[in-house]
């Protein structure tokens, strides 16, 4: 990702790579909304940057009611009813070299896909968590 969109890239590795042992080089040309659905920032990277100087990326729900920004180190989601929430409404830490590598909006036809998989999630989790009576 570049800030506030997906770029195509190819990946290459010699002399010239970086300290994951590769680069990115950019293709120069943009994803065709079938790849890439929604890829459209609501607002500036000024606008970003005012509510958070470390943002490395941000993106925009496509009804432009949510903002979410990437720092080295945590999400952060941030409201936005004509202009952008002072502060978020949840940040999620990020581990270490950890990076978004896709994103998708609960929205139209994903609230009960996303409320599905979340019980589903859920109760798998609980189910290895709690250990089973003899």
């Amino acid at each position: 990702r570049k800030f506030g969109q997906w770029i195509p890239g190819t990946v290459e590795r010699g002399s010239s790579a970086g300290p994951d042992g590769f680069v990115v080089r950019d293709l120069g040309v943009n994803l065709p909304e079938s790849v890439v659905s929604h890829d459209k920032l609501c607002c500036t990277r000024e606008e970003i940057a005012a509510l958070e100087p470390s943002a490395e990326d941000a993106l925009s729900s496509p009804t432009d009611d949510l903002v979410a920004i990437l720092t080295d180190d945590y999400i952060s989601v941030y409201v936005k009813n004509g202009e952008i929430s002072k502060k978020p409404v949840i940040s999620i830490p990020l581990m270490p070299n950890e990076k978004l590598v896709m994103a998708q909006w609960a929205t139209d036809r994903y609230v009960d896909i996303w409320a599905d998989r979340t019980k589903q999630y859920l109760h798998e989790t609980r189910e290895r968590a709690v250990p089973k009576a003899d």
